[in-house]
């Protein structure tokens, strides 16, 4: 069983992840590229939330889905540019 700082430092990884082919796909307009970052932040999105299940609503688990939410915001922004 993951220990609560495996889980954050799991979590701060897919999110930097996430971040990363968002990135990619901002920089190539890929549509191939826009799909995986949509499929990293979905992944990412239903760890949090089954964090947020166990731990509540805690300090880094609101952090964590600010961050969530900035880089939903940003996908948004390059479908709606590509």
């Amino acid at each position: 069983m993951k220990t609560r700082m495996d889980q954050y430092e799991h979590i701060k990884t897919k999110l930097n992840e996430a971040e990363q082919s968002l990135y990619v796909a901002q920089m190539t307009g890929s549509v191939s590229d826009l799909q995986q970052s949509h499929i990293h932040l979905s992944l990412v999105e239903q760890e949090l939330h089954a964090l947020k299940t166990v731990e509540g609503p805690t300090k880094r688990v609101k952090l964590f889905g600010e961050q969530l939410r900035h880089l939903r915001e940003t996908q948004e922004a390059v479908q709606q540019n590509s």
